[in-house]
């Protein structure tokens, strides 16, 4: 009776947690019509670690290639950051961030990159990796600690990017990484 009690409330412990990584998982499916546009050729992600406000400050320069002229270039970013500027062609330019959308309108330009200043408290872990977000701590040795979990919600959480699984950077990505010394 004791075993039969134990696996149906592991069962329904594991269903409940399944449905719940689906609910929030928004990575993947079809790719938007406006991401189709464009081939991501490299980033460049400058990012500052705070860990004692548990927040990032970060620069991402996405460089691009597109057949055609574009209006709107549209990356993902997730809503709990503030984009404070975007650059394009040497000129901040106008932007709409909603949800985990950024839309970027290119001024008469054939560019092809674009920064993106962003920053704020990020989303927290709640059970690492099987539901994303950053891990803070404090060793045994009171030194800070991070980690990163972003398996199931993608790249969004942690910089703007063109996030959907058929999108990799032909050229990869630079990280800078700077933090508080010890």
């Amino acid at each position: 009776m004791k075993k039969t009690t134990f696996l149906l409330s592991f069962l329904l412990i594991s269903i409940s947690s399944f449905s719940q990584i689906q609910k929030n998982w928004a990575w993947g499916g079809p790719l938007d019509p406006l991401q189709e546009k464009y081939q991501v050729i490299h980033y460049q992600l400058e990012l500052e670690i705070f860990p004692e406000s548990q927040e990032i400050m970060g620069k991402n320069k996405v460089t691009f290639d597109s057949k055609e002229k574009l209006d709107t270039l549209r990356l993902n970013l997730i809503e709990e950051y503030t984009v404070s500027k975007v650059i394009m062609d040497g000129k901040e330019i106008t932007f709409r961030h909603f949800g985990d959308t950024l839309d970027i309108y290119p001024i008469d330009c054939t560019c092809e990159d674009v920064e993106i200043y962003y920053g704020g408290q990020t989303p927290i872990a709640i059970n690492p990796p099987w539901t994303g977000g950053f891990t803070w701590e404090i060793d045994e040795l009171d030194n800070h600690w991070m980690g990163l979990s972003s398996q199931n919600e993608g790249a969004k959480i942690f910089m703007p990017c063109l996030d959907h699984p058929s999108s990799e950077p032909l050229n990869g990505v630079d990280l800078i990484f700077t933090a508080p010394k010890p």
